[in-house]
């Protein structure tokens, strides 16, 4: 009983907590120029400048276009085992 009802307590303020209410700024298209951001500066965009920026990347940094080859081939499977790796732990905040 206790568990559910902890449960249902946390399911609520997950859902009706202001983060889950969060949107994207809506903005129109046409306006996109007027909110690009720096891109030395690209971690650190507003959200207008993500919108605007994101949907524009290839207008703000150079680009090619590479068209795909008629056959295309397989990668080769080439399985690693990774068990020996040493494991790392979270250090304690």
């Amino acid at each position: 009983m206790i568990k559910s009802l902890l449960t249902l307590v946390i399911l609520a303020l997950a859902l009706f907590s202001p983060a889950s209410r969060a949107q994207a700024p809506s903005i129109d298209p046409a306006e996109d120029s007027r909110h690009f951001g720096s891109m030395e500066n690209v971690l650190f965009w507003t959200p207008d400048q993500q919108v605007a920026g994101y949907r524009n990347m290839d207008k703000l940094v150079p680009v090619r276009w590479v068209r795909a080859g008629g056959t295309p081939l397989d990668l080769p499977e080439r399985p690693v085992d990774l068990d020996a790796l040493p494991t790392r732990t979270r250090a304690a905040t």
